[in-house]
């Protein structure tokens, strides 16, 4: 590997304890396989592990050159399309994560790239970046640095307190540029009556969600939870291994009918947390699937077993999975937007929202 971009640890994608199953050697002659990326560089590697030793995806796992736990060689790159389903579904997940906790070091290297000598420059060390996209980058770069001029603005925010619940509507012209205009509205309005001056509704349907594969589950259980992908995943295979959701690495988001909805539901229908969401279903059970395909695995779902005392990380994923399948077989969700205009001494203020039910009591 060259040394200028040399990889020390690295994050699993994907493990293949039997090796690539399309490979037509004996099993004697083959290696377990971990497809990963490299944690600095983001270098797709293929490495060879440790006889009788065991990984999971999004571990990190150090290759450099002092002592290996669990990496016993380093078998090379790959390129994207030799990744495996689980690898490139996970490629996302573990790139976005990385970025998100080095994002100053992201940022600075594309605002202060420069020239590594006469003939080459740093962005041309990305994959996929040559010479004529450089220069696209490089002028598209100077361009909005020539162009962009600090100005500073104010914008007005209307706060009314309904039922002890505040309430908040802004300026129609949105941004003032003149300090002394905003000042002038401010003071024009501060402490004076407000009317309501209109009320558009409009209603849309929203349909059901699509079953989890695992990146969408990694996703939910971050935004409710706060779990990590890895966490995520342990916490799912913990849950797979008692029988009581279905393999959760699949990218799957199709339920095929074979499964048994309905049996499946009568068993959760027994679970008093899931007894009365079960009995809104409606009776013809029709999943709302969303488009991506696994053809060795359906989306995740709950088998029915009924669970046991599970520890907390265990219950609150175990909850979201069954709500989740429960959920894509609801009705299309009535949803209303609501835009309330407010009038005080002339100047007109905006409210506006999905769920704006605290302003229609203050219509009321």
């Amino acid at each position: 590997m060259n040394q200028a971009i040399k990889e020390e640890y690295a994050i699993v994608l994907d493990y293949l304890p039997n090796g690539y199953p399309l490979d037509s050697r004996p099993s004697h002659l083959k290696t377990s396989i971990i497809q990963a990326i490299g944690k600095d560089h983001f270098v797709l590697l293929e490495l060879v592990p440790k006889k009788g030793i065991n990984v999971t995806i999004h571990e990190e796992v150090y290759m450099g050159d002092g002592k290996r736990d669990k990496v016993h060689h380093i078998a090379g790159k790959i390129p994207l399309d030799k990744l495996t389903r689980t690898a490139a579904s996970e490629l996302e997940i573990v790139i976005k994560e990385l970025v998100e906790k080095h994002e100053k070091r992201f940022v600075d290297f594309f605002n202060n790239a420069q020239p590594i000598n006469a003939r080459r420059h740093q962005l041309e060390l990305l994959p996929g970046i040559g010479k004529k996209h450089m220069w696209e980058v490089l002028e598209r770069r100077e361009e909005e640095i020539g162009a962009f001029k600090s100005e500073p603005f104010w914008e007005l925010r209307l706060l009314f307190l309904v039922k002890n619940q505040e309430i908040e509507a802004f300026h129609t012209t949105g941004k003032f540029t003149d300090k002394k205009k905003v000042e002038d509205v401010f003071n024009k309005c501060k402490k004076k009556k407000a009317l309501v001056k209109s009320v558009e509704k409009s209603e849309y349907k929203q349909n059901p969600p699509v079953p989890f594969d695992l990146t969408t589950l990694q996703r939910e259980a971050f935004a409710n939870f706060k779990f990590s992908p890895k966490r995520t995943l342990d916490v799912a295979q913990k849950l797979y291994e008692q029988a009581l959701i279905s393999y959760p690495r699949t990218s799957s988001q199709k339920l095929p009918a074979k499964i048994g909805y309905k049996s499946i539901i009568e068993s959760l229908a027994k679970n008093k947390n899931f007894t009365h969401l079960c009995e809104k279903l409606p009776k013809q059970l029709k999943p709302n699937e969303g488009p991506k395909v696994d053809p060795a695995h359906p989306s995740i779902y709950p088998t029915g077993l009924l669970a046991k005392t599970l520890p907390t990380e265990e219950t609150k994923l175990y909850d979201l999975i069954v709500k989740r399948f429960l959920a894509v077989f609801g009705e299309p969700a009535l949803r209303e937007s609501v835009k309330v205009t407010v009038e005080i001494e002339g100047e007109l203020f905006l409210a506006e929202g999905n769920d704006l039910r605290k302003i229609m009591e203050f219509i009321k």
